[in-house]
């Protein structure tokens, strides 16, 4: 069974570009190695990810890892359901931030895959998206 967790979160301390990227190569790692596809967004100190995969595998990595991880702070989920249609399928983790070139082709990838969810949580993934990164 597919499943998705959505989260939005602040950072513990301001990152400069070195933090974020060991960040994306930590979350790569991890979650392109336990079939885990989703989005990781980084503006102006806050975090937004959109995390799927089977159900066991997102729980662990959400429950024991990000909940736990002390780069972050003042989480609050927004999403936790089985989903009957990944929208990131085939799709490894990613992370966008506002503070490099936003590729809008990728962008567009983003919100092709967005759009899959089902109308009662498309809309806010994408106001999130939105307000994170103002030029989608």
């Amino acid at each position: 069974m597919r499943y998705a967790i959505s989260y939005v979160s602040s950072a513990v301390n301001d990152l400069d570009d070195g933090q974020v990227n060991r960040i994306l190569q930590q979350t790569n790692t991890h979650n392109n190695n336990n079939d885990i596809t989703g989005l990781l967004v980084y503006s102006e100190g806050n975090f937004f990810q959109l995390i799927e995969g089977e159900k066991e595998a997102v729980r662990q990595l959400y429950y024991n890892k990000i909940e736990k991880d002390p780069r972050h702070k003042n989480i609050i989920k927004f999403l936790e359901k089985e989903i009957h249609e990944p929208s990131y399928d085939g799709y490894h983790v990613d992370m966008v931030t506002s503070r490099f070139d936003i590729d809008q082709s990728k962008m567009q990838t983003y919100i092709d895959y967005v759009k899959v969810l089902q109308p009662e949580v498309r809309q806010p993934v994408l106001n999130i998206l939105k307000s994170f990164l103002p030029k989608i």
